[in-house]
């Protein structure tokens, strides 16, 4: 994985726009206001309730199914799971869940999009 803008790959041929290269990340500050802190193509964060979001890419991806990676921190605690639903060119819903199971807003989390 090259991962560096000016870089090309032979499945792509395009400079800057290899299929292993990020597409989208962020760093996200949680609870009940969530908001993007730093990112790139990152255009926003929708709250369906708690530790429920949907993140929308800023320029659409070219793969209608890329990769979403997610780490968060619950609860001061680092464990619990989260789980992207239904990644798309635009978008991708995310949850939290606490250790026990409970949905939950995590205090702060990250993203990562590859293959877009």
């Amino acid at each position: 994985m090259s991962g560096l803008v000016g870089t090309t790959h032979t499945q792509s041929g395009d400079v800057g726009v290899s299929i292993d290269t990020a597409h989208a990340w962020c760093r996200c500050a949680g609870g009940g206001s969530p908001a993007i802190t730093t990112g790139y193509n990152m255009k926003s964060i929708t709250d369906h309730g708690t530790g429920d979001y949907t993140t929308v890419w800023l320029t659409p991806l070219i793969n209608a199914t890329p990769l979403v990676l997610l780490s968060a921190d619950i609860a001061g605690i680092a464990t619990g799971s989260y789980q992207p639903f239904s990644p798309t060119a635009v978008q991708t819903q995310v949850r939290f869940f606490h250790r026990n199971d409970t949905v939950t807003d995590p205090d702060v989390w990250s993203m990562l999009c590859l293959g877009g």
